[in-house]
């Protein structure tokens, strides 16, 4: 074997479809693991960020060395990881105050560049996913990370922390939160986790004993996802039912005679009625549930009366400010991490009023950080996934049609679930292998010549 050979066939090893997979599933273990080890010498967010930007400067090695030794076909989605860190950069460099975008923020609000990186590298490594197998795994370790976060989450419900929560509650807060800082940013996670889970019950489970446990672990996400007190979270898990119920009736219509779509059927309507009931239980017994769901028919109630600034929470004081900045601040947006520029430079301000470096709404964020063109090109990366999520669908009732429905559905409950959450990266990095992982390429690597 001479020395050329030998050196593409340790570049095929390091750059393969495997070695993708294993750094988006590290990634997203060791995360939360980090995160877990951390809380248990009882210091909060820390480990996080710093792991994080080491997958970002991983990620840009492995994609770099993709492209440079084992080339594909070029495709959209490599079109979109080049787009999506040109709109970014450029937001960095525009940024009204850059110096902010690279300062060190004690309560974890920060968007660093490696940040973004790490999110595109993660996206294109779930492009890279052909194999059936490796994308099940996905599912399977999101639905094992629900039940493990869930545990935790249940300890939190009953006064029982390692630490307390970063933002915005007591430290002995009854609301779940995991191993994030806020008990929103969980209840985003929360859509995925669920979302996982009922999948991996319908589409993956073979054997009785499978479907009996991904059944529980369903039920307890979303007995956990109840517990975050997050509303936003709760009515995307409504939206999760929704699609699956679509996806249900869908194939029931067109497969009429087939037993297993009839007994899914049934299944899932059993399920939904136990969760239903579930969640008039859970708002007779316990109280927050209850101001929560009085909170949201009152704000629905003050719409249009004045009051949109109270509405979400007060995230309608946060957006009325994002939506005065845009139109000033269109090209390239105020700059990353630099929201609160949205707010200080209003003519309605003043010193002492309250400023968020998050939107609280991942597309006005990225709107008014990012300006129209970045936005464009977050928006139209959304519909190229969809689309092709929906081609991969109508192709049969294979394995893979399967797998893309879950994705598909976890993808459009987290969409709605991000017009009232934050971007943060213990989250968002999920959402992006999702979308890599839901449609990935089909084509094979070039093999270089010579």
């Amino acid at each position: 074997m001479t020395e050329k050979t030998k050196f593409q066939s340790f570049v095929d090893v390091l750059f393969s479809e495997k070695t993708f997979f294993l750094y988006a599933v590290s990634c997203m273990v060791v995360i939360p693991l980090g995160e877990f080890i951390t809380e248990l010498m009882g210091i909060l967010f820390v480990s996080q960020p710093i792991i994080f930007s080491v997958y970002g400067l991983l990620g840009a090695f492995l994609v770099a060395g993709k492209m440079a030794f084992r080339p594909s076909p070029r495709h959209w989605s490599d079109v979109f990881f080049f787009t999506s860190l040109i709109f970014m950069f450029i937001s960095l460099i525009f940024s009204k105050d850059i110096a902010r975008a690279v300062r060190n923020d004690p309560n974890g609000t920060n968007e660093y560049a490696m940040y973004f990186v790490a999110y595109y590298c993660l996206m294109f490594a779930g492009f890279q996913l052909r194999s059936i197998k490796y994308r099940k795994m996905i599912l399977y370790i999101l639905a094992a990370l629900s039940f493990l976060e869930g545990i935790i989450g249940v300890f939190q419900m009953r006064y029982m922390s390692l630490v307390g929560m970063m933002h915005g509650k007591m430290f002995d807060s009854p609301y779940v939160y995991g191993l994030t800082q806020n008990s929103n940013y969980y209840g985003c996670l929360s859509v995925l986790f669920v979302g996982a889970c009922i999948g991996c019950f319908f589409f993956l489970a073979k054997k009785l004993w499978q479907k009996i446990v991904f059944a529980l672990m369903s039920l307890f996400a979303i007995y956990v996802a109840y517990g975050t007190m997050a509303r936003a979270c709760w009515i995307a898990i409504g939206i999760l039912f929704v699609v699956y119920g679509i996806i249900f009736t869908v194939k029931h219509i067109k497969h009429k005679e087939n037993k297993e779509y009839s007994l899914y059927m049934k299944i899932f309507y059993i399920g939904l009625g136990v969760c239903i009931a579930g969640a008039v239980l859970f708002y007779f017994l316990n109280s927050e549930m209850r101001y929560k769901v009085d909170q949201t028919f009152s704000e629905i109630s003050q719409l249009g009366t004045g009051y949109f600034i109270h509405f979400g929470s007060g995230r309608g004081y946060l957006w009325q400010y994002c939506l005065e900045a845009i139109p000033k601040n269109w090209v390239v947006g105020v700059g990353l991490d630099n929201l609160y520029y949205a707010f200080t430079s209003s003519d309605h301000w003043i010193e002492t009023m309250y400023y968020s470096n998050r939107a609280h709404n991942t597309f006005l964020h990225i709107l008014t950080t990012q300006g129209v063109f970045g936005f464009a090109n977050y928006i139209a990366l959304l519909v190229f996934c969809w689309v092709n999520a929906a081609k991969r669908i109508s192709k049969g009732e294979d394995e893979d049609s399967k797998i893309t429905w879950i994705f598909f559905a976890m993808f459009v409950a987290y969409l709605f679930a991000s017009f009232f959450n934050c971007r943060v990266f213990n989250v968002e990095l999920y959402f992006y292998i999702l979308l890599g992982a839901m449609v990935p390429r089909a084509s094979e690597e070039v093999k270089i010549n010579g």
